[in-house]
């Protein structure tokens, strides 16, 4: 029986994994994706210029607090992190807005893509990737840990610790297993969706023209339009990513996702022209990726929330801490420093 089963491999997971790893404890992360980071995703894509990297989830991230400092500045030390820009302008209808001074920080982004982060954080741990957990059940009444249900199997442990966005750790659970004050705060955490284009142009369109990072203000379609190019060291021709607003994106989810992105660049060449970009809606190439879970509305400021007793079942992610990404890597990380600092696997 493993000590600790850890559900998802993205900032929080993983954090909570390594925390918990460290101390000798027997951790298993079951992860249903091909890779490791959640919403800290790249993608490579082979265009006729060569291989191309795009980020198509988080952008960026912040590094405020020193427990995250300290596991991302040895990754700047040698070259994997790096500050991508400090000034972020908005996009209004009457036009540019530059960042104000109290708005002026670090953003930091990855050379080789933002997963860099995760598959940093996943070293030495043992992961089981494609894994899509159907259930969990208690084992002899939830007194002697948790059994986990998967597409190929299953595993018991001792603890357990949901890192999924709650409505998804939810549906694994059956009646009962969770405490009605914990319940009813977990149903109550809403998520935004978001519709990532992706978007390559001919190597000549290199300088773009607009903005590194814009934020859109007010817009019916964009939220947010990124040169993701302009984060590698050597772009081979560039990429531009654009998010569509959370309105956007729940109605026309299910639409074609090619003429829902041919819409959007259309959108952003009228937008834009003002900066003289190339003509963005006749890309060379163009990918799309849906985000159900993108952006928590309304997170909690707690690291983590659940149950300790009569067996520790812990939920945590993005969702707490704040809506950040450094906000995920310390909720897993507080997450599992409480299993470990308040003897809850003591006994057991």
């Amino acid at each position: 029986m493993n000590d600790v089963i850890v559900v998802g491999a993205g900032l929080a997971g993983l954090a909570a994994a390594q925390e918990l790893a460290a101390s000798g404890l027997q951790v298993k992360v079951l992860e249903k994706s091909r890779g490791v980071g959640g919403r800290m995703a790249t993608r490579r894509v082979q265009t006729a210029h060569g291989e191309v990297l795009v980020d198509h989830g988080a952008q960026y991230f912040t590094c405020r607090s020193p427990q995250f400092r300290t596991f991302i500045e040895p990754l700047i030390a040698v070259g994997k992190v790096k500050v991508w820009f400090e000034r972020v302008p908005t996009l209004t209808p009457e036009g540019i807005e530059p960042a104000d001074d109290q708005h002026v920080y670090a953003r930091y982004c990855c050379a080789d893509g933002m997963n860099t982060v995760g598959k940093t954080l996943a070293r030495d741990l043992d992961i089981q990737l494609e894994t899509r957990v159907e259930s969990i059940l208690a084992c002899n009444g939830s007194r002697s840990g948790w059994q986990v249900i998967t597409s190929d199997g299953h595993y018991e442990a001792r603890a357990l610790l949901l890192t999924p966005p709650p409505h998804q750790s939810l549906a694994l659970l059956g009646p009962g297993l969770v405490e009605e004050e914990t319940l009813s705060r977990l149903r109550g955490i809403d998520f935004a969706p978001c519709i990532a284009v992706m978007a390559g142009y001919e190597p000549s369109a290199a300088g773009m023209g607009i903005p590194d990072g814009l934020r859109w203000r007010d817009d019916p379609i964009v939220s947010w339009s990124a040169v993701d190019s302009s984060k590698r060291t050597d772009p081979a021709a560039p990429v531009l990513v654009v998010h569509t607003t959370p309105e956007f994106s729940r109605h026309h989810w299910e639409e074609d996702l090619q003429d829902l992105a041919h819409r959007v660049l259309e959108h952003c060449d009228h937008r834009l022209r003002t900066f003289n970009p190339p003509t963005l809606h006749k890309p060379e190439w163009l990918q799309v990726q849906r985000w159900r879970f993108s952006m928590p509305v309304n997170p909690i400021e707690e690291a983590w929330i659940g149950s300790p007793t009569p067996v520790p079942l812990l939920f945590a992610g993005c969702w707490c801490c704040g809506a950040r990404v450094e906000g995920a890597f310390l909720s897993g990380q507080a997450a599992g420093r409480a299993l470990l600092e308040n003897g809850w696997l003591t006994g057991l």
